[in-house]
């Protein structure tokens, strides 16, 4: 169950850094009402909370896989 709830949470974070990038680059069609500042303010935490989700995810996966060193170092100590 971990591992599904961290490929959700990499994938979330992969649409908030496209949402970010989107409230720069289609301000005019998209948020056509919104000020400048605040597409630019609200485009820089969304991606900044993306790139959090993202670097969350990739620490949640390296820390669920183990490691090959640990692993033979158990082997040895049950033999």
């Amino acid at each position: 169950m971990d591992k599904i709830f961290t490929y959700l949470s990499l994938l979330m974070g992969i649409v908030f850094l496209c949402m970010g990038i989107g409230l720069f680059i289609l301000p005019n069609t998209v948020f056509a009402d919104w000020s400048p500042g605040q597409r630019y303010i609200m485009g820089a935490v969304v991606l900044l909370y993306g790139g959090f989700r993202l670097w969350r995810a990739r620490r949640m996966l390296l820390k669920s896989t183990p490691k090959e060193n640990e692993s033979s170092t158990i082997e040895k100590d049950e033999a």
